[in-house]
């Protein structure tokens, strides 16, 4: 109840705020690209969202109708701001990462005071009544489905047109961590696809990396109402590891193409998402597999692009590696993983030395 009082009146004092503006032609003062009053108003709308979640009443975990309301009156409110304006470039995304952002930071108030909303990851649309649950849960998925359109439409149309940059790899790194969040896989997914287009568009590696690093997250929201159903057990240590094996690939096939520019992106990838992948596991053997692999991929990678960095770290990737394989022997592992951890890394020394000696002529020069 307080919550829609609110949203009515923000909006009525918007508008006539609005009306006046615009009939005396008077420019209102920016807070991060949306209009002072309506940063404001939306600000107040998310402020008594979190206050009423945070009541010492019951809440009822069954009912999601709140989640529309502000969500509605939030890009409402955004709305208004762009009316009239000729810089709907600019405005646009500013208004959209403003909702997003003020979505997300709902989302991680609210579960921090216990305000039952939905959890991200684990949400199931289907699992409460229809009008106060499903309905609104996935209406919300929709308008955030379309934000990610509109968003996206935007930045192509400024491709198309040849005009600057105006978001940043920050921007476009946000914007998809944001939407993995609030979603329940659909809108995540699709803002994760429309980033590393537009991260190939813009050559910013940054941007590649961080959608790479949300494909488990957007993953995992499929799980509790897509693959738990027909029996699929989808777990975190199963997409990370799964998505850490491709970065590899992603590693191999720049190297192939000589695309330096996304070395770092594909490296990166791959020890953020195969060590915790293992660490998830809570085996041992695991993590030695993961430093082995994360070792082999960074120094021969290393080697072959002339990137020291990238040798040290793969180093010390197989130094771990054998930390963990310490660890195994002495908690009881077989004495024949050891010595297949002998093997393998006497050939990934045999192939680092090769190579070092193919390339040593330029690694001196460096």
């Amino acid at each position: 109840m307080a919550l829609g009082f609110s949203a009515a009146f923000s909006v009525v004092l918007v508008g006539l705020a609005r009306l006046r503006a615009n009939t005396i032609g008077l420019r209102l003062p920016d807070l991060a690209g949306v209009e002072m009053p309506i940063a404001v108003a939306m600000i107040g709308i998310v402020a008594v969202h979190i206050a009423g979640r945070m009541t010492t009443g019951v809440l009822d975990a069954d009912d999601a109708i709140h989640l529309i309301v502000m969500m509605g009156t939030l890009l409402l409110l955004a709305g208004m701001g762009l009316i009239g304006r000729q810089d709907l470039g600019l405005r646009i995304p500013s208004a959209l990462e403003a909702v997003l952002g003020l979505l997300v930071l709902d989302r991680l108030a609210t579960l921090l005071v216990g305000g039952e909303v939905p959890i991200p990851f684990i949400t199931d649309p289907f699992a409460g009544e229809y009008l106060q649950w499903t309905t609104p849960i996935l209406f919300v998925e929709l308008l955030l489905l379309a934000m990610v359109l509109v968003f996206d439409w935007v930045e192509g149309e400024r491709l198309r047109r040849d005009l600057p940059d105006h978001r940043t790899a920050a921007g476009r790194s946000a914007w998809v961590v944001g939407a993995s969040i609030l979603t329940l896989g659909p809108a995540g997914g699709l803002a994760i696809l429309f980033a590393m287009r537009r991260a190939l568009a813009w050559s910013q590696p940054a941007v590649m990396l961080t959608a790479v690093l949300s494909l488990p997250l957007m993953l995992q929201s499929f799980t509790p109402w897509v693959f738990e159903p027909v029996g699929l057990e989808i777990t975190p240590t199963l997409t990370a590891g799964f998505v850490g094996l491709a970065s590899v690939l992603w590693a191999g096939g720049v190297v192939i193409r000589d695309r330096g520019l996304w070395l770092s992106s594909a490296l990166w990838a791959v020890h953020l998402l195969l060590y915790p992948a293992a660490l998830m596991s809570q085996s041992l053997v695991w993590l030695t597999l993961a430093g082995l692999i994360a070792s082999t991929t960074a120094w021969l990678c290393g080697i072959v692009t002339l990137r020291k960095s990238w040798r040290v770290i793969g180093a010390v990737d197989l130094l771990v590696a054998w930390m963990f394989a310490a660890a195994a022997v002495i908690a009881g592992t077989s004495a024949l993983y050891a010595l297949v951890m002998l093997i393998v890394s006497a050939v990934l020394l045999f192939a680092v030395t090769a190579l070092s000696q193919a390339n040593e002529a330029d690694m001196a020069a460096q």
